[in-house]
């Protein structure tokens, strides 16, 4: 445990009093002063909201304080969204709220009790050397215009920009059913409100609009009462005659603000001081909340505190950078919402609760089943049965979630809510969209588990560059196999070799090339079955294979796979595969030259892969079968 006679804490939110009640009662040694500048029992802003996720967390970090607000709290376990058309329900997503005020006001009650100081009404203009001197730590628990922050921000290494859509935070003197979003089309343009009650009677209602429609209702012009007044008439509808209420309810943009390093010496940053979410996500909150309970972690795992902020930042910040990501995605929704008001409201419901990124089609009719039956219904969606099974044995005694461990297929499934339509895989052998290539890539993953092949069992790639390949390729690694990516150049003993060494069981052949697999090359191998890919109704000569190698031809009704005609690539590719992390914001364009091959790109796209924080467990060159048959080759990156 980290040795801490004085720690000083700037900011008295929720961030800044729940800090100081786990370090007294971590480490009750420590003397723990908290500075607000508002008086006590005052703030701004009306609720706050945690999704159901967020409470599964803090009741299982801190039990005690979990069982002191919820109790408190207004919770719901549907979502609705009012389309301009209609009114879409999203079943199943539940969110909890509690009004601002009331949470400080617990927080403050517990803190004080376990012996921290707070001092009201002192306004820090910048941190006072003294106050650094006397502490053993400063936290900055200080919000947006951290005086912490400001002190170092060359240390902290902030940057800060904003999202271009104006919002004005208001109260409503009523209650709404569940956490909702109302979209509207105005005469001066299309608005949108967030509005979710938080105590009996009270509701947040938050008002949204692009810059453009923002001048033209003259909300640059108005006062705060009259922009209020403005926003209660235009969303009449969904208030019922109810009142706005305001509380420092300026028009605003969104701070992005994110910064690269939370410790500067022994000053060191959380929640809204360190980073920012967009409300639209709701994490905010939380995310300060999260951020202290991994601080006062880190100060009692290590004795020395230096080692212990710089332990908190390596294990914290990822973890935070993934949710703010995610927030900056939606935020970024928002900023065309308009143009997407004119999508039927299914398609619309759709296309809103996939923002982010993060919910694929089969979350999302775990998450939402009433909501996806209905628009599966109205779109005529064919199901795709992902092969990745949540009934694995065992997976549920250790509390194992597929969705939080993805490995590189992420690249192409987290594509299918929105670029289903786009293409993905495109050369002289035809084209493939995301949703095609998603559906064929499905088929050969079942089709894989279905052949009886343990989790983890290497399959040889012995094909040439048609959209079977990469089909086959995220159809394995998705249901858990390893595939082998071998040069169809590779001679007879070479080969021989690789697929002894492999242990395979099945092996993927090019059609055309069936005849490399002769007795010299399955000899000593554990070979059992051959599926001839692109494959006519002819094949190869039986006499070149020895029994028990099996060969499926065509589109064997087992395999189940649509398998294309036989056609080689003759002349260059391109192999186009858009990234879907949101920090990257390029379409990364492999283009190979001629006799390069797909299995060349899919290793450049799983090296590449492996650099981006989500697909860290994809197979590396290693597991897929080094050393290497073939040499390495260089393509041109365009970027």
């Amino acid at each position: 445990m980290s040795t801490l006679r004085n720690v000083e804490i700037v900011g008295g939110g929720p961030a800044g009093l729940y800090t100081a009640i786990l370090l007294r009662r971590r480490m009750p040694q420590t003397h723990v002063r908290v500075t607000e500048q508002n008086p006590k029992g005052a703030t701004f802003g009306f609720g706050v909201v945690f999704s159901d996720q967020a409470l599964d967390f803090l009741r299982a970090d801190d039990p005690e304080i979990y069982e002191l607000i919820t109790p408190n709290m207004e919770r719901w376990r549907n979502m609705t969204l009012n389309h301009p058309a209609e009114r879409v329900v999203l079943d199943g997503i539940g969110f909890s709220a509690i009004g601002r005020l009331e949470l400080i006001e617990i927080l403050r009650k517990r803190a004080q009790s376990l012996g921290a100081e707070i001092r009201f009404e002192t306004r820090l203009e910048g941190l006072d050397p003294t106050l650094e001197e006397n502490a053993d730590l400063v936290i900055g628990a200080d919000g947006l215009n951290s005086v912490v922050r400001a002190s170092d921000p060359a240390g902290f290494d902030e940057r800060l920009d904003h999202f271009g859509n104006r919002f004005a935070w208001f109260g409503a003197e009523r209650t709404f059913e569940t956490l909702t979003q109302t979209f509207i089309r105005t005469a001066v343009g299309p608005m949108n409100a967030h509005h979710y009650r938080y105590a009996p009677g009270r509701s947040t209602f938050i008002v949204e609009c692009g810059e453009e429609t923002y001048r033209a209702a003259s909300f640059d012009e108005m006062g705060e009462e009259d922009s209020r007044r403005a926003c209660e008439a235009y969303f009449a509808g969904v208030l019922e005659g109810a009142n706005l209420i305001a509380n420092k309810s300026n028009w605003r943009r969104f701070p992005k603000l994110w910064c690269d390093s939370w410790v500067s010496g022994r000053k060191v940053l959380l929640g809204d001081a360190a980073h920012t979410a967009h409300f639209s996500v709701g994490s905010g909150t939380r995310l300060a909340m999260e951020d202290a309970i991994a601080l006062v972690a880190a100060l009692v795992d290590h004795a020395d505190v230096d080692a212990a902020l710089a332990a908190f930042e390596t294990v914290r910040r990822p973890i935070a950078k993934k949710i703010v990501d995610a927030a900056n995605v939606s935020a970024h929704w928002y900023e065309g919402f308009g143009k997407k008001m004119e999508h039927a409201p299914l398609d619309f419901a759709f296309d809103y609760i996939t923002r982010s990124g993060r919910v694929d089609m089969d979350r999302l009719r775990r998450m939402s089943p009433e909501f996806m039956a209905r628009y599966e219904a109205a779109n005529d969606i064919p199901r795709i049965v992902d092969p990745v099974g949540r009934d694995v044995d065992g997976a549920a005694e250790i509390g194992f979630d597929p969705d939080a461990h993805p490995n590189c297929s992420e690249i192409l499934w987290g594509n299918l809510p929105h670029n289903a339509d786009r293409l993905a895989v495109t050369g002289p052998a035809g084209d493939r969209t995301y949703g095609e290539l998603v559906r064929e890539a499905a088929r050969w993953g079942n089709a894989f588990v279905a052949a009886g092949l343990e989790r983890g069992a290497r399959i040889p790639f012995f094909l040439d560059d048609t959209p079977a390949y990469p089909a086959a390729f995220f159809g394995a690694v998705r249901a858990g196999f390893v595939p082998v990516l071998l040069n169809v150049q590779t001679n007879a003993d070479t080969l021989n070799f690789f697929l002894k060494d492999t242990g395979a069981a099945i092996a993927l052949c090019e059609a055309d090339l069936a005849e490399k697999f002769s007795r010299e090359v399955l000899k000593d191998t554990q070979i059992g079955r051959v599926v001839l890919v692109n494959a006519e109704n002819g094949g190869p000569r039986e006499s070149v294979f020895e029994p028990p190698t099996i060969f499926w031809r065509g589109n064997p009704r087992y395999w189940n796979a649509r398998i294309q005609a036989p056609t080689i690539w003759r002349s260059g590719c391109i192999l186009r595969v858009p990234p879907v992390d949101p920090r990257v914001s390029c379409i990364c364009t492999t283009i190979w030259p001629i006799r390069n091959r797909a299995s060349d790109a899919i290793s450049w796209v799983c090296r590449q892969a492996m650099s981006v924080s989500p697909f860290r467990k994809c197979i590396s060159p290693t597991a897929l079968g080094t050393p290497s048959p073939f040499p390495s080759r260089s393509g041109l990156l365009r970027c």
